[in-house]
This record gives structure tokens, sequence and C-alpha cells, in this order.
């Protein structure tokens, strides 16, 4: 009997399906994580950008003045899949120290009582390495619930932290390889330091984004509202900016997180160092200095406004 063409094409289709479904987990665990998925606490950070580490972005990790137990200070990042009891999963960072110090690595619970279901000790030193730490799931956990956990407590040094990589199975080393080697994460966070009245000096985070060439980039400098405020409060709207080409500041207001200054929450105080933070954008060469915007809410939203800073406002894009 002779099918027709459609019945014969099926089978071969429902073969390609079951072939490729039976293969290592490789694809959906290809993608690198960038810098900014690392979770810290206990101490202070810094992002920067180190050409000798896949990505190119850092994370600088501040050893404690005073040392205390391992967990003390932490850096993580969740491994996002769920794990069926008996998974196999494999956490792949890059990590340095100013000088050699040796601190735990762990695959565990984020909530209490921590169990840890991989350990091991790694041993940093001034070259950047690549690290494996593999485990073996002990029950059915949901996904978010675990981490890839560095914990810094004890640590002799200052420790930066590169891109991180989870893979499931038996990861295949020049896969790994090739993987980071690819790996082109959409922005570049990096710590900044912008002077505006004197003594008064604000901490900020620049975020460029990446795959859209070397710049010059449009910029949004996000302004919190009324109280300390902090970065980080429009990252949702920052990760939406750099997706489309632009690049986004936000700092502490002064006197507050790492801003030095005195903390008076006034509207004229704000609109002082969003002008100030304009002209020092205007004066690097990455970004568009004719494409600058201000966002802010509540008592962000009037400064510049009520207090009449010299920004040309026109789009972005």
């Amino acid at each position: 009997m002779t099918f027709p063409p459609l019945i014969r094409v099926i089978p071969a289709l429902l073969l390609i399906v079951l072939l490729t479904s039976s293969l290592p987990a490789r694809a959906q665990d290809a993608a690198a994580l960038e810098v900014g998925r690392w979770r810290i606490y206990g101490t202070a950070t810094r992002f920067a950008q180190d050409r000798a580490v896949p990505g190119e972005g850092v994370l600088h990790v501040a050893a404690l003045a005073a040392p205390g137990e391992d967990w003390t200070s932490a850096a993580s990042v969740p491994i996002a899949a769920a794990l069926n009891a008996g998974n196999r999963i494999n956490g792949i960072f890059w990590a340095r120290a100013d000088r050699p110090t040796q601190v735990p690595v762990t695959l565990q619970a984020g909530a209490a009582p921590y169990a840890a279901f991989a350990s091991m000790r790694v041993a940093l030193t001034s070259a950047w390495q690549r690290f494996v730490i593999t485990g073996t799931a002990p029950s059915n956990l949901a996904a978010g619930s675990q981490l890839l956990s560095v914990q810094l407590g004890k640590a002799t040094a200052d420790i930066s932290l590169g891109p991180v990589l989870f893979l499931a199975g038996t990861p295949d080393p020049a896969w790994i390889e090739a993987a980071f080697a690819a790996f082109r994460p959409d922005s570049l966070a990096l710590d900044v330091r912008i002077p505006s009245d004197p003594g008064v000096v604000l901490a900020g985070t620049l975020r460029l984004p990446r795959g859209r060439g070397p710049g010059p980039f449009p910029i949004a400098v996000t302004l919190v509202g009324s109280g300390p405020g902090g970065r980080r409060t429009y990252a949702l709207l920052s990760d939406r900016l750099l997706a489309d080409g632009i690049a986004t500041l936000e700092y502490d207001k002064r006197g507050t997180g790492q801003s030095t200054g005195e903390f008076l929450d006034t509207i004229p105080l704000m609109g002082r160092d969003a002008t100030a933070a304009v002209a020092w954008l205007r004066a690097r060469p990455d970004i568009d200095g004719s494409r600058i915007a201000l966002v802010g809410m509540s008592q962000g939203g009037s400064s510049p406004r009520r207090s009449r800073p010299a920004i040309r406002q026109s789009p972005l894009s």
C-alpha cells in the first residue's frame, strides 16, 4: 500500500521530536546570566568592567572588616528551573580575588533551614577562574527555591564575580567554553561617582546597552520620590529602556546610600543634583548629550521642573 505524502511525513516528524527530547538539556540552560543576577547581603558591592572575563561585566564584593561566620555575608544566584528528585544540576561561575583566599560554595535552599545538596571549597587567586559545583536534587524542588551560594563571611580579600551558567546533566567542557565565549549580556553596569555641590559626590549606577555598538547612547536619568529612596527603584523600566538601546542612570540621594553630603530632602537640592548628573553625562563620549531625559515620580518628578536646571529636553529615539 502506498501512503499519501502527508502520512509518510508525520512519523518522521514524530521521530525527530522524540530524538530531540532525549538530548541533554543544554539548549534550555544555555543562556549565561550577567553579573546583575548576583544577590549580595552583608557587605558593599560595586559594578565595573573587566575585559578579561566573559561579557566584561564584574561585581566587586568587599571583604568584611571583621570576618564572621561563613554565612555572615554571601553572594547567590537563584536556580530558575524546577528540579525533580535525582536531577543533576551544575552551577558554573567565574570569580577571582585581590589576593589568595578560600571560600565555601553550595547549592542550597534559599529559605530556612537552608539545606545544601552540594558543597565545596574553592581557592580564589588574582587570576579569573571558572568553577563548577555539581549536585543531585534529593527531592522535587520548586523553581527558584534553590541557590548557588558563594559564602563570603570569612573571605580575607575583596572578591570579584563574573557571569553564571546553570546546566543540567553531565557538562561538556568544550560546550561550556563555547557558551561563555559567545556570551553577550544585554547591558553593562558601571558604578560611578558624580560630583555635585562642594562636599557632595553622588554614588550611582550607569547601565549601557550592549549589542547596539559603542554609542553614544541616549539616556534616561531616574529620580526617586521623597525619603531616602535607593537605586533599583525603576528596575523594570530600566530593563525595558536598555532593551531599546537607551542607557539609564540612577543614583543615591545626597547623604544616603553611598552618596556623600547631608541628607536634606528638598526639591532645590534634588534639582541641583539632577543638573550635576546631566552635566557629568554630557562629558562622557558614550552618551549622546543631546538626548537626555529625566524620569521621576512624586518629589523626583517635581524637582527638575521647579528648580529649572539647565536641561534641554529632547526625544530619546
